[in-house]
This record gives structure tokens, sequence and C-alpha cells, in this order.
């Protein structure tokens, strides 16, 4: 043998370092390029950044044969969608390597896809996508491309990123044994202290779950990298909001396959197994000295360094920085260029254009700085190395001179022309120098780093104060509440250095989402005057073309675009990155601004005052309706926009205004900038919602505004409608300190005066506080009694005025003498909303009945002073109805008894509270309610074979109060002493001997009493799941019955007609109602609270038995 070792070595690394025809390691081969496909998804430029760091572009698939073998390759991948290198360039498409896309039949764009549109390879096919919506890509690299790295060589079975070689171990090991085998391989345990390096680990290791071991450990109350870096444990490298979990002393990193972000950071026990991230130095391979010969030392040429280029018609060399370096502002750019003898590129001719940038990447869309600059003194351009200025290549509408910061010239690679840009933004640069014997064979200058602060080292520090860009994206309120939370504020900017600083803070944070990212600069305040966040002068504006321009006035709040620093005013809802700045050598910044004092002022003529703000409510008149559109437009006249709606006060006032215009009402919300991502047209935070059930649906992908909808159970709740509809409108704007008279909430009653009117009552409400029968008098004196609620948006009225006195007030709510409850002035119960425990007492003749500040119903000592309300209608209450029609004659499980239902029991076999709904269902009614005593005492009677107890259809609500599951109104109970009980029991039984009512597990298992309205109506309920067993009835009219005479139904099949059945009994009778309309699910099979909903009104009552889907089928 006779190649010694050294040998052995240096020849291997030479095949490493110059690859030849091989691809790197984890990449696919396929013909004359390598490509790697990345399942971690990024928007379009994050991910051409991302292929950069080794050399490539957004792959291209320019033929049949790439089509196949990358579609095969990425079917093995979890995603769906990923970037590619197709453009769209003045109406053509082309790929970024300069070969043509034209009639290729994969291709599919659109003849309206604009120019600059992004794409995606998508289930064999080539499509536009949103340039923003994360989604992975093919990176590809053409293998006369790959040239030495000077830095070094990764070991083969590692990836290299940021001069580091990273691998992992697969085998589940404890701690201490993957720590070794990463010190086998000359490593260590992967650090993580860069968002780019982290994002890189995570994007490697995503598609295989599991937890990997990394190099942070927990060092008493510290938590240390391998290299000895302390973390702030303040601003942790694990993400905003997420809890560190585990007790051990080593951590974790847990991946999620299902999601390309999905990495859980954990201490664990140091015994445990898990998997390993490795993280070592490159190889340095020395090559082996040739002699160099005298005749080659004097022959000229261009720099051996990087991808110089000769042009072999001139002595210039030219070099294109692409990927080699990083990207630096014009003045960096040329120290670098001056470095190897030369200057920034400059042109003579279109030929030393084309060589001096000869697209060895591809015809990418990127901006290269030249030598080309502006002088200010003689407003003239000149080239930086002296030449004389007798060629250019302007773009249209170049040069631009609208700043005169706008100087230095940059050549656009893909539209082969030339733009004037401010200075300090950061690009990559073409080079230019004269052929030398000896050419430079140094390091070229390196950009002064970044210098980390000293209180924290995730800041960076410049002219006495810290930074930090934050990657997670936030609209900009949360942004400003963040920065606020850490002690800091949202950047304000005030100098040009500082903008060139921003730019490279930016620049060195490639993890960073999106091509802007949010600045303290706002116009929310009155009078649409732009400030800072942190309350420091505006004092220098660095405007985009055409900015600001407050497209449709919804954009009030400012960011910077990451490429040129140049500021866009944007929604504030919209969702980026942000800045955070504070003062160096502390956790604060100069100032925060504080939250402003309430506006004090009035409102003009027909505006109602609420708050601080004024309120325009418009369309009670058909002709005064209008779309979206028009509607936002026409309260943007008045120096408004359509309301926003930011607390459950703020809707009690929207609700109460929806009645007076008595249709269905328009907000500001709307999601027609980025669809399912909801915007307020004034800018306000989306804090607060109040959305109906399946709302918002988007249906047929048109459903962009919404509305508050107006009348029945789904009253003031939100849904979403095609903008183009005409509706109701609410317009909203600051009060005016000029204007000294107070204007009152809504509409005035002329009598009594000063009272609010709505429909054909009128409302005041007293905060000086009386017992309920001193209250009810002073209501008397009007011609009035205490408030009564007799409909849902009466209800939604109460709320309103509930949110106003913010205290329990008196309603007009009492027990007779029969312990019914009714409303003063003989209005009946129609529907309760009773709080937790409630009704209650009912047996005391000092109850009287109040509403909470939230608008539920409670009760209380008549004897306790409270606030009240007053109402004065000129409506009459209804007459009861006499009792008509017979009981149903489909079944004769039904006992006519005389009264307003009919009865059928089971008393013998016992079931629980869930198997007793579905049996009363199947008969066609519910569990029976009661509303007086003389019902109970009807039933008495039949009850008299058993003492068991039976299940009746009272249960709790959401709040814990008490409904009926035929929806009927609460009007009337017979607790047994001491109850209700127990919290935490959800149903109701009723003695069979005394008639007293108890609450008890929904699992017991009891006797069960169901009811039916007369004339065969059937309540109209969800269809139940439960038993097939045979009704069994009672003894006293057992010989009534037959056994088979109500045959078992399977519950599949009651589930697959159930829709059927109630369009049915929907069309045959009056009905009322087991189950909400709003609630999807039917009866449970078992029951921890089948009465609780997670809606914020109740799901059981409906006015006189009205079916919701009335409701629901009117909206």
């Amino acid at each position: 043998m006779w190649l010694t070792t050294d040998i052995c070595v240096y020849l291997i690394g030479i095949f490493l370092l110059s690859r030849g025809n091989c691809c790197p390691s984890g990449w696919l081969d396929y013909r004359d390029s390598c490509y790697e496909i990345i399942s971690y998804v990024l928007p379009k430029q994050q991910a051409e950044y991302s292929c950069s760091h080794n050399g490539a572009i957004l792959a291209s698939i320019s033929g049949p044969g790439k089509l196949a073998f990358l579609g095969s390759q990425v079917s093995l991948s979890n995603q769906d969608y990923f970037w590619v290198g197709l453009l769209k360039i003045s109406g053509n498409v082309t790929w970024n390597d300069g070969t043509d896309a034209t009639n290729l039949p994969w291709i599919d764009v659109p003849t309206e896809t604009s120019n600059g549109s992004c794409f995606v390879f998508y289930k064999g096919k080539v499509v536009p996508r949103d340039c923003d919506f994360p989604s992975a890509y093919i990176c590809e690299i053409k293998k006369s491309f790959m040239t030495e790295n000077p830095k070094g060589v990764c070991p083969q079975g590692t990836t290299t990123y940021d001069d580091k070689c990273f691998w992992q171990i697969t085998q589940s090991m404890a701690h201490d044994a993957i720590e070794k085998e990463c010190a086998d391989k000359k490593g260590y345990l992967a650090v993580l202290n860069f968002e780019s390096k982290k994002d890189y680990v995570i994007s490697q290791i995503h598609l295989r779950p599991g937890k990997y071991w990394i190099g942070l450990n927990k060092n008493g109350s510290d938590y240390v990298w391998e290299t000895g870096e302390r973390i702030n444990r303040t601003h942790p490298p694990w993400p905003i909001g997420q809890t560190l979990t585990g007790t051990g002393e080593c951590f974790v990193i847990q991946t999620n396959s299902s999601s390309a972000f999905g990495i859980q950071w954990k201490l664990e026990d140091c015994k445990n197994n898990a998997f390993g991230l490795c993280e070592r130095e490159p190889e340095i391979i020395t090559p082996l000295t040739t002699p160099v010969s005298s005749t080659t030392e004097s022959t000229p040429r261009c720099p051996s360094h990087y991808s110089w280029k000769a042009d072999e018609e001139s002595n210039n060399c030219y070099w294109e920085t692409s990927y080699e370096t990083e990207r630096l502002s014009w003045e960096d750019a040329r120290k670098y260029c001056q470095s190897y003898g030369g200057d920034l590129a400059s042109f003579q001719s279109l030929r030393e254009e084309k060589i001096g940038l000869s697209y060895q990447y591809g015809t990418l869309e990127r901006l290269f700085w030249i030598g080309l600059k502006h002088n200010i003194d003689t407003d003239q351009y000149e080239w930086s190395d002296g030449s004389e200025l007798n060629y250019t290549n302007w773009a249209a509408n170049q040069p631009n001179h609208r700043d005169r910061r706008l100087s230095c010239v940059s050549m656009n690679a893909l539209q082969k022309d030339w733009s004037v840009d401010y200075c300090g933004v950061l690009k990559w640069f073409v080079c230019e120098t004269t052929k030398q014997s000896n050419p430079f064979t140094g390091s070229p200058p390196t950009p002064e780093p970044l210098t980390p602060c000293t209180s924290e080292s995730s800041r960076i520090y410049f002219e006495n104060y810290c930074y930090r860009v934050f990657t997670q994206t936030y609209s900009w309120h949360r942004a400003r509440t963040a920065c606020e939370n850490q002690g800091a504020s949202l950047v304000s900017i005030h100098s040009l250095k500082e903008i060139d600083f921003l730019l490279r803070l930016i620049n060195s944070n490639p993890s960073i989402r999106g091509n802007r990212v949010w600045i303290g600069l706002n116009s929310l305040g009155i009078g649409g005057v732009f400030q800072w966040a942190d309350g420091t002068n505006v004092d220098l504006t660095n405007w985009n073309d055409g900015e600001p321009n407050n497209f449709q006035n919804q954009e009030k709040c400012c960011n910077m675009y990451n490429g040129n620093a140049f500021w866009n005013d944007e929604n504030c809802n919209a969702v980026m990155g942000f800045i955070c700045k504070w003062l160096n050598g502390t956790d604060t910044n100069v100032t925060i601004r504080p939250t402003p004092a309430p506006m004090e002022g009035n409102c003009i003529k027909d505006w109602y005052k609420f708050g601080d703000y004024c309120y325009l409510p418009v369309g009670e008149k058909e002709t005064d309706r209008a779309n979206w559109t028009d509607a936002e437009k026409r309260c943007s006249n008045f120096g408004g926009h359509l309301v926003s709606v930011h607390s459950r006060k703020e809707q009690a006032y929207m609700e109460y205004l929806t009645l007076e215009l008595k249709h269905h009402t328009w907000t500001g919300l709307h999601d027609s900038i980025h669809d399912g991502v909801y915007f307020w047209t004034d800018n306000s935070p989306n804090d607060f919602n109040n959305w109906a059930l399946g709302q918002p649906s988007n249906y047929g992908l048109e459903e962009d505004c919404v509305l508050l909808n107006f009348g029945g159970r789904l009253h003031g709740q939100w849904k979403d409608e095609k903008c183009d509809k005409k509706n109701s409108y609410i317009c909203r704007t600051y009060t005016d300190p000029k204007i000294y008279t107070t204007n009152a909430p809504g509409k005035l009653c002329a009598t009594p005066k000063n009272w609010l009117q709505i429909g054909t009552s009128c409302y005041n409400t007293f905060d000086y506080h009386r017992n309920w029968n001193e209250a009810e008098k002073i209501c008397n004196q009007d011609g009035g009694h205490l408030v009564s609620v007799r409909d849902f948006p009466a209800e939604s009225m109460l709320k309103y005025f509930a949110s106003v006195l913010n205290d329990t007030f008196w309603i007009g709510l009492h027990r007779n003498e029969d312990k019914k409850i009714q409303w003063k002035g003989g209005w009946p119960l129609t529907l309760t909303n009773w709080a937790k425990n409630e009704p209650q007492n009912v047996d005391d003749p000092e109850t009287c009945f109040l509403s909470t500040s939230f608008g539920l119903w409670g009760s209380g000592n008549c004897s306790e002073e409270r606030p009240f309300i007053c109402e004065v209608t000129s409506d009459i209450p209804p007459t009861e109805e006499p009792i008509k029609g017979s009981c149903p004659t489909h079944s004769s499980v039904w006992i006519d008894l005389k009264s307003k239902f009919c009865y059928a029991f089971e008393v013998g076999f016992l079931v629980d509270w869930s198997k007793a709904t579905t049996k009363c269902y199947q008969e066609g009614g519910t569990l029976a309610s009661f509303h007086s005593m003389e019902e109970l005492s009807r039933v008495a009677k039949f009850l008299k074979y058993s003492s068991l107890p039976v299940f009746i259809g009272l249960g709790r609500n959401r709040y814990g109060g008490f409904a009926w599951t035929d929806g009927t109104p609460v009007d009337f109970v017979n607790w047994d002493q001491g109850e209700p009980e127990n919290e935490k029991d959800n149903c109701v039984e009723m003695n069979t001997v005394t008639l007293k009512w108890n609450v008890v597990n929904c699992y017991e298992r009891r006797g069960y009493l169901c009811a039916t309205e007369r004339e065969g109506t059937f309540m109209l309920t969800d269809s139940p799941l439960g038993s097939t067993q045979e009704y069994v009835s009672i003894e006293d009219y057992h010989a009534t019955l037959s056994s088979g005479s109500i045959a078992g139904i399977i519950i599949c099949v009651l589930i697959l007609s159930a829709f059927g059945i109630v369009a049915c009994f929907y069309f045959r009778k009056r009905k009322s109602m087991l189950f909400s309309a709003r609630s999807s699910s039917p009866l449970p099979t078992s029951f921890e609270n089948a009465l609780f909903s997670e809606e914020p009104t109740l799901d059981f009552q409906n006015a006189k038995g009205v079916s919701y889907l009335n409701e629901i089928e009117r909206i």
C-alpha cells in the first residue's frame, strides 16, 4: 500500500470539496441538478432565502421527466403545496433559471393572475398561491454551481447550516449516552440559541415525531447551553406563550408531525430515553501545495475567491455576489469590492452589463447594487470608480427622485434594468476589478457585527437603546401589548442611521415571516394624526411610494418593509412580526404612552351618546338601508366608521339599538381583506365576539361582512352575510368636546318625559335604592309597573339596562297566592332566564325577584333596597284561552286530565334521565312540565299505585338555574324543603306521594312522567339516542295498552329520520321544543348535564312554544 493515510484524507477531502457531479448528502440526484424537498412550511420569500443558504434556488419543472420525478418524490411528504420557481413577468411565465415556461400543460395560470404572483406545485400542477401563505418548497442547484466551501466540509451524513454541521441520532437513549455519541464524532448536543438556527433544526426533524435531547440543561435556577451561555428566563428560546413543562434537569424538544411548527420544549429526567440532535464544526481540508511557475505568476488573472468572471474582451473581472456573501448597504458593498482592488461595477455598454451580471444563479428577481450614485450637489449620476457615464439602462419611470435619499442605483436581474433606491437597503452587489498578476488572496472586510445588549443577549444594542425582532405574527394591538408587557414599546424611529441599523437587524433574522414588520407609528387617535406608540415626536418619516393611502379609510397602523425600510399604513388587525425597543441597561423604554382618559364631550343632533362615543342608528325606514360598502362610506362622511363592539356592555347597547331599527344591522367587522381574518373598519382590536352558533359560515365563499341579527332568539348575535345586501347600520364616532348639550342614548318618549322608548313601551332606570314594594309604587305614579320581559328582544333590552346600572335591580316578577310567578300588570311569563339555583324560596311570601348586572334573574327579600327599572306600556295583557281540543289519538298512552297537557306515566320501569327523555320523545312528547299546583293535583291520583319518585322535565341551564325541556317558562316550582341543594346534580325528580321536587344525579334510575300538548300536537325535538325497550304502562290504565302497541325503535333509524319526523310534525300542528334548533346534537346517551349550553342565552325557552327554526329561517 503506497498511499499514505494523509494522501487518502486529502483525496477524500478534495472529492468532498469539489463534489464534481455528485449531490450533497440528503439531496436528490436527477440529471444535471440536485433537489432538496423541504416539508417545513414558509412564505415564498423565506423559502427562497432558505434555498439560497445552500447556493440553490426554487426548483423549475421544465420538462415531463422533471415533472414525473418530483411528483413521485413530493408524494412521500405530508405536505400538499410546494413553492417552485415560476415567475410571471409582463404577462408571460418563465422559470427563475431562465427556462421558458409557456405552453407547458402542467402549468395552470389563469389569465387574470397578476405579474409578480407566486406559484406552488400541487397535485401534479403548478398553480398560483398567496405569497405569504406558508408552504413547503423544493430547492434546486445545478451540479456545475456547487463550489468549494472556504470554511470547511461537513462529514457525510450531516447537514450544513450557517457554517455548522448537524445530524440526528435516531436511536433512543439516555442523555449521557446521546452526549457521548455526539462527542465521538467531534460534536456536542445542538445549541439552538438563535431563531434562524432553531428554525433550521426544526425543519430537519419535524417529520420524525418524538423527543430530542438538545444542549440545554438546568443548573440550579439557571438554564445553561452546552457552550456555557445562560438564557434569560424572561425571554426564553421557546415560543412566547408556551409553558415549560416537566421537572427534570435536561431539555428535550418534542415534535408533532401534523404541524411544522408543533414543537414543545420540555424538561426531562436525564435518565429517560430520547433521540438526539448533534452539532459540530466543519472539517478544514488543506489542499496539498503545488509550486507555481513564474510564468503563471506573471499572467494577469481574476481573483480566485468565490465566482469572479473574466471579461475576455477587456482587462475587467466581475463578481455577482448572490448567496456567497451577506447582503450589504451600498457603502458597505463598495468597501467590500474595494478590498479586491476594485469598486462596485460600472458599465459602459450592454455587453459589459451582461457579463457583470451573468445570472449564474438564474434570473431571480433580485436587486444588485452597482456603482452608480446620485450626487446631490451636482444633481448628476456618477460612477463610484470615476469612469464616465455614457451608458444607462433605466427602468420605466426611473430614476425616481420623489425623495432625495433615493440616490443609489441597483440593477434587477429579472427585468434587466436599473432603478434608484435608498442607499441603506441591504442588497447583494456586483463588484468589478482589473486582472492582476497577484490578485487579492486575503479576506475581505467584514461588516461590524451587531452588538448584544448587556442586560439581555437576545436584544441588540444601538445608540443607547436595545432592540429585538419578534418573528411571531401578531396584530398591531397585540404586538404593542407584547412589547409593553416586557417593559418596551413598539419601535419608534428617529434617524436614517436608526433605519440602517433596523435593516441590518431584520435581515440578520431570516426566520421572520412575511415582508414587513409592525412599528409603533399609528393614527388611532382623534383626528387621525400620526403618533408613535411610545409618545416620542414624529420627527422623521420614510413612506413608501403612494403611502400613507389609508385604503378604504381602514388603515391606521404602520409597518416597515423588511427589504427597504419604507413605511406602509395597514389595518391594525393584520398579523406580522414586530420590533420592540428598550432603553439600554433597563427593562423600560423612555416612555410608554398611557391609555388616554375618557373623552369629555357630546354628540350632534340625532346621534346617541353612550360611553365615550356617539352612535347613529340608520335604517328603520327601508329606503335608508344600504349595502355594507355604502354604509361604511356614509359613516366615514360623518368622520366615523361602522360600529365596532369590544365588551358585553357595548354588545348589550347594540342589541338595544337594533330593536329601534327593527332590522338586521351592519357592523364594521369584515374579512374582505384576508379570507377568514376579521378586521374592524376603525382598526380597533378584534377582542370580543358574539357569533351565533355555526357562524361565521362564509356560505358560498361570498359572506365577507358581519351583521347583528334582529328579532327572535338570535337577536343581537353576529352572522356573516353577503356585503351587497341592504341592511340597517350603526355609525360610531368620538364625542365632540365642543358640544355641551348631552344627548340621550336612544329615542325618548313624550310621556313620561325623557323615558327611553322601545316599540310601544317606555322605560326609565332609577339608580337610587328602594325596596321592592316602594319601587313598584314609584312606577305606579307614572302609570306603569316594574319592568317585565315578554320576548327575546325585550330580554336584550333588559341586558342593556343591566349594563347601565351595573348592579342587581328589582324587576316586575312576583309570586301570587298560588305560588305562581308572573309579571306585574297581569302579563304571564313567556320566557325565563334564571340564575344559579333559581327560582327558589318561592314558598316565602317575602320573596321578590331581581335581575343581576348580567341580565339573569334571581330572588331576594322584598325588604332589601335596590335600584329598579319602571315600564309604561300601552299593550294589553292577553286573556287566558280556554282549554280546547283532545289528546293525541295516534297512541293510547295519553291520558286526558282536562288541563292544557295530556300525560303518560311509567313508575314501574326504572331508567336514567336520558332514556326517560327518549321514551317520551318516541311517543311524541317530552318529560312533563308543571305550571301550577292545580296541574300537579290533577296527576296526583294517577300516581297512587307507586311511592317511587319519577323524573320530570326540569333541569339546570347554562348558568345553573332551572329550565323546562319543553321550552315553556319556569313560572312555578314545588321544591322539597332545603331544595335545590346539590349544585353538582342537574336533573329533577318528583316524589309521587308528596308531589315535592328534588335535584338528583341524572344517572339515577327513576320512573318518568311524559306530557304533550292537546289536539295531538307533538313536541318539536332533536332525535335522541337511547333504549329501544318497550314502554310499560302503570297499573291504573294497563288494560288500555297492548304489550306490543309501541314497537321498539332502533336509535340509528331515529337519527337518520329525525329531520323528516320534525318536518312532518312542524307542518301538521303547533309545537313546542325540547331542545333549541341552535344545538345540532341529539339528546345525550349518557347525561352529565343535558341542559348545559355553551351559548350566551338559554337553550330551552321559546315564547309560546314557537319553533326556533322559524327564527333561523328568517335570517
